[in-house]
């Protein structure tokens, strides 16, 4: 009776010593995995490192589509779904459940045959909740079925409510959820077919160990895009660009290469605004945004510069090719019509093109303030590119001088004179007229 006691005390015992030494393993790993994860911060370094351990599970993965707002579609490098279209990875994305492929979906078998695999499987990735969706938006719909409630994702049970409203198609709810704050799912996994146990096991890995570090790696991105994005076009901010500029001007010195750089404004903008209001002025910079990027080669850079001025970084250019590449571009935006409001609007724009090294170039403060004072001297008859001469050096406009040339010149701004100084003072004596000469403030 002692012998049996004593070996199931010794069989318990293995027990709990194999469960620590697993328990042990386990923390280890996670504990590595996150020393790797701090590495980097991007939501693409964490897919990466995520990637490599659930390898070392038995799983292929094959490629990771990553939900984009704004064009409703499952991207990676190579392969694009449309969200709104039927499908096993957006049902995994929606259900935040691995799912199949299905043969029945055209997107599935088209999918397949990209990936090379007869059969594929798909693991959600989310971020960690913060809350329920009425709880985050502080919606007040008690008819919708996920108020105050304990019922799974809103955007699969709360039909056609949002935030209040009755929205008419499911394709416009779709959009709606894709860009809400409690929207979790940022993608899934495509992974080579395999049973529903091990596609359930790593979801279950993913989701209690590493919705933190993913939405840690999102409000990143987040961070990152908002300090160098400009938030109206959507186009790279002046930080971003003055960033770029400085590494592109070291990469052209060291390999001894070109660098040119433009930057240009839309002619009497602020007339503009004063005709058609801001709201107007402001579509029509995210179009002249969206043009440009257009119009511009895919290796350069477009960013805004500030109101209505823009910079274009044309690398490995010389300034005769920039000058060609930016009259281009004056003549596309010339001849592009902004549709707004039953509208029909057109602009023009000046721009100004300074080149390193032809122009003398040390810094990036000196191809700023030629290309401006190019740029100045395109205003002065407008809808014109220039490119810097050395004659120009220090003409860039100042601040008075770039406010009377946002309108167009009158015949009674060309000769403005300082208002005589012979006043009398508050005694009532002639004041002593100033040994000043008679200012002209013109635009030359």
């Amino acid at each position: 009776m002692i012998s049996v006691l004593l070996l199931i005390s010794i069989a318990i015992s293995i027990i709990f010593y194999g469960m620590y030494v697993k328990k042990s393993r386990d923390e280890q790993k996670l504990k590595r995995i996150y020393n790797e994860l701090h590495s980097g911060n991007g939501l693409d370094n964490v897919i990466k490192v995520l990637s490599n351990e659930i390898s070392g599970m038995g799983i292929t993965i094959l490629a990771f589509l990553k939900r984009n707002r704004g064009t409703m579609h499952l991207e990676s490098e190579k392969n694009s779904l449309p969200i709104v279209q039927h499908s096993s990875a957006v049902k995994a994305l929606f259900t935040q459940t691995p799912q199949h492929s299905d043969h029945r979906y055209e997107v599935d078998k088209n999918l397949c045959k990209t990936l090379g695999e007869n059969h594929l499987a798909f693991i959600p990735v989310r971020i960690k909740a913060e809350g329920h969706c009425w709880q985050i938006n502080n919606c007040q719909d008690k008819q919708c079925k996920c108020h105050s409630s304990g019922r799974g994702p809103c955007w699969t049970h709360s039909e056609k409510h949002y935030r209040g409203e009755i929205i008419e198609t499911y394709n416009e709810k779709t959009k709606r959820c894709l860009n809400c704050p409690a929207f979790l799912p940022l993608g899934v996994l495509a992974v080579k077919d395999t049973s529903t146990g091990a596609l359930s096991r790593v979801h279950t890995f993913l989701d209690d160990n590493f919705s933190g570090a993913l939405k840690n790696a999102v409000n990143f991105e987040r961070a990152l895009y908002s300090a160098t994005t400009d938030h109206l076009t959507g186009i790279p901010n002046k930080r971003s660009l003055i960033i770029s500029l400085r590494s592109l001007l070291k990469l052209s010195a060291r390999h001894n290469e070109p660098l040119s750089f433009s930057m240009l404004d839309i002619d009497f903008f602020k007339k503009f605004n004063d005709t058609y209001g801001h709201q107007t002025g402001d579509f029509v910079l995210r179009g002249l945004a969206q043009l440009l990027s257009a119009s511009a080669r895919e290796s350069d850079i477009v960013a805004r510069y500030g109101g209505e001025e823009f910079s274009i970084i044309f690398p490995s250019t010389d300034k005769h090719t920039a000058f060609s590449v930016a009259e281009k571009i004056r003549k596309k935006v010339k001849g592009h019509v902004f549709k707004h409001e039953q509208q029909d609007l057109k602009i023009t724009i000046s721009m100004g093109v300074s080149s390193f090294p032809e122009d003398d170039i040390e810094s990036i403060t000196a191809l700023i303030e030629k290309a401006d004072a190019a740029l100045y001297h395109s205003k002065q008859t407008r809808n014109k590119v220039t490119s810097y001469e050395s004659r120009m050096s220090g003409t860039a406009p100042t601040k008075e001088r770039k406010e009377l040339s946002m309108y167009p010149p009158k015949k009674s701004d060309s000769q403005a004179k300082v208002p005589n100084n012979n006043r009398k003072n508050k005694e009532g004596k002639q004041k002593p007229a100033e040994n000043k000469d008679t200012i002209v403030i013109g635009l030359d």
